[in-house]
């Protein structure tokens, strides 16, 4: 409860220091500020080796009081002004608004409810998000650590922070509670996209089908209920896009006053958090950043200013990555890690790849029940472009993680956390660029022939939409196309969602209300059938059984022979054993879930530390540790490899049982 208090309260003060600003923005300064503080606070205990659950619970305790003082003083300071500003807010709701707010408040509710009951099972988490954060706790500090699986140092890993503290205040009854984060963030992420489409003139209804439309998309709705990363990154996108939107479309030009220096912040640390969270969503700010900076050189700004504000932003940026730099470049002798950053980006000039790499993501995108076998199609012509661009469709500069055949198609509409195809979205986004280009077309070739209107102005201007279909064009040429490439899609989907309601309004405004009907009622049964498919699917994760088969549950989606040579038999060792280990070594190999494990050993062990490790992160091994036993855990089965022992620090463990081909137990 003192984390939601802290949301609360967070946004509360926000609402009555910052009252001049629109209602959604002062909740991005609310999120971007309780942010930094979990991310200072945890970087500072870290420090001092002190990230406990004593430290934990008492910071926060301080920092609720805190605000609630501030909030009181500036209630009593302010109380008029904001009774005014209060019955002036709810003059503006209607009716129908109203009802919107309760539904919301009531899917909300069920969100957080369903992913409460929903065991963490993705691969990802299993092997590296969550296990990471199980050494953070042992070790009281997010430095980095010996590790099998350098993932759990390379990976950004501010998102984790926030479940550090999650894990150390509540996670010990529940671990499911791993999933609020992504949760809250998809609530939060809805509520961002209903409010940028009605600022940049979306009406009610094509604010709600924006925020409806995102809501529903299948990756997005399945990453709420996940221990994954990519709806709490989108929530940086969205704040970050909430308060650019507020520079291009004020009355002002750019300045440093009060106002403006907030702004500059928030932006600031907003691209700051999102890198530390997930990197994928800089294409999206790369593309609005240009369009920012084009309306500031069109309506005058000066210059020596935007240079100002960039070198600012900037360098607020550096200073806040900086910690985690230091301990990647400490590490890997790099700034991140080279598989986890650029391993993972189209970074070729060659414009050949990129076309390719656009049509391959587009390509997992769309199978969905409106044409369920679109991806064969899809194939045919992805290849048959890369004929004629004479480019390698399965080169390892466009692929992660296998050959594009194979990947496509056995893929038909699912909902998986990661592999959800996102078809009404992806039609809606092809039918209008197709509509664009073809209106570009006529346009160019009247104005060439000087035929027609000649007034006219261009059918595409540089506006929202323009910015958010850019972004999303952008970032599906140069993220590396792979099955899982949708849900790094989030924030791009988001924006996307309100360009293409802002579109279909037009089309309504200046052509037919009727044509607009058609496509929001097309539009609107392609997505029930979706939300109805994808809420049976995920109900179907929902946790029934007692704590002691709970563990079965992070094996069973995907895993279950790893639960059954290696999690069984070593409980049931430790059970027959009874003994308590000082420390226990491990010796596991990368891709295998290691969270689970360190959940069972440490009921039998007052520490647990990777041994023998070959990688990047040796250096922190402590080689004067000797453990009472080691538990050696293979990725397959190795036979009987093990026979003979195992030899550590001049030490010689005797093999007290083959448990399994994958699992062995030495003793000293």
């Amino acid at each position: 409860m003192i984390i939601v208090a802290g949301i609360v309260l967070s946004i509360m003060y926000a609402s009555i220091k910052v009252s001049y600003e629109r209602c959604i923005v002062r909740v991005a300064y609310a999120i971007t500020g309780l942010g930094l503080f979990i991310y200072v606070l945890t970087e500072v205990l870290s420090l001092f080796g002190k990230m406990n659950r004593f430290t934990c619970t008492a910071t926060w305790i301080i920092y609720d009081c805190i605000l609630l003082a501030l909030v009181l003083s500036q209630w009593r300071i302010n109380k008029m002004r904001l009774t005014d500003i209060t019955h002036e807010i709810l003059a503006k709701i209607s009716a129908k608004e109203y009802l919107c707010v309760a539904i919301f408040a009531v899917y909300g509710l069920f969100i957080c409810l369903l992913a409460l009951r929903i065991v963490p099972y993705n691969w990802d988490s299993l092997s590296y998000h969550l296990s990471r954060i199980w050494f953070w706790t042992q070790n009281e500090s997010v430095g980095h650590f010996t590790t099998s699986d350098t993932r759990m140092l390379g990976t950004p890993a501010f998102k984790e922070f926030i479940d550090l503290h999650l894990y150390l205040l509540y996670v010990k009854n529940n671990d499911a509670v791993f999933n609020l984060t992504q949760s809250v963030s998809y609530l939060f992420n809805i509520v961002f996209v209903y409010s940028i489409a009605r600022r940049i003139g979306c009406t009610f209804k094509g604010g709600l089908f924006a925020a409806v439309l995102f809501a529903t998309s299948p990756t997005v709705f399945a990453e709420s209920l996940s221990t994954q990363t990519d709806e709490f990154a989108a929530l940086w996108i969205c704040v970050f896009v909430s308060v650019l939107l507020e520079l291009v479309y004020c009355d002002d030009k750019l300045q440093l006053n009060k106002r403006g220096i907030l702004r500059l912040c928030v932006l600031a640390f907003s691209l700051a958090l999102g890198i530390l969270t997930k990197p994928s969503g800089l294409f999206c700010v790369a593309v609005f950043f240009f369009w920012l900076l084009y309306i500031c050189l069109k309506r005058g700004d000066n210059i020596t200013l935007i240079t100002k504000w960039i070198l600012l932003v900037a360098a607020i940026m550096v200073i806040t990555i900086l910690p985690e730099a230091i301990r990647n470049i400490v590490t890997y002798g790099a700034i991140s890690d080279p598989w986890q950053g650029p391993g993972q980006l189209v970074l070729t000039i060659d414009l050949r790849y990129q076309i390719v790499n656009f049509f391959k993501s587009i390509g997992y995108f769309l199978p969905g029940v409106l044409w369920p076998s679109f991806n064969q199609i899809w194939q045919h012509m992805v290849y048959y472009l890369g004929y004629i661009l004479h480019i390698d469709v399965d080169s390892l500069i466009i692929s992660e993680g296998g050959n594009y055949h194979d990947s496509l198609i056995y893929k038909i509409e699912n909902y998986e956390y990661d592999t959800a195809t996102n078809s009404v979205i992806t039609i809606l986004f092809i039918v209008i660029s197709l509509v664009a280009i073809v209106k570009c077309v006529w346009y160019f070739i009247c104005r060439i022939r000087k035929t027609g209107s000649t007034s006219n102005a261009c059918p595409v201007r540089v506006g929202y939409s323009t910015a958010a279909f850019a972004a999303f064009i952008v970032t599906c040429a140069f993220v590396k196309s792979e099955v899982y490439v949708c849900r790094y899609m989030i924030a791009a989907f988001g924006l996307l969602a309100v360009a293409i309601s802002f579109q279909i309004q037009k089309v309504g405004e200046h052509r037919s209300k009727l044509l607009e009907g058609v496509v929001y009622g097309a539009a609107g049964l392609l997505i029930c059938s979706q939300f109805i498919g994808m809420t049976n699917y995920h109900m179907g994760h929902i946790f029934v059984g007692i704590d002691e088969e709970r563990a079965k549950a992070y094996y069973e989606t995907y895993n279950m022979s790893e639960y059954e040579s290696v999690y069984v038999v070593l409980k049931q060792y430790l059970e027959d054993k009874g003994e308590t280990y000082h420390s226990i070594g491990l010796k596991m190999d990368a891709g295998a879930y290691s969270y689970p494990t360190l959940r069972l050993l440490e009921e039998y062990s007052d520490s647990v530390y990777f041994i023998d490790v070959y990688n990047s992160s040796s250096k922190y091994l402590d080689k004067t540790n000797v453990p009472d036993s080691i538990v050696v855990i293979t990725f397959s089965d190795m036979g009987d490899m093990y026979s003979e022992g195992y030899s550590y620090n001049g030490y010689n463990y005797m093999r007290d049982g083959q448990l399994s081909g994958r699992c062995n137990v030495f003793i000293k």
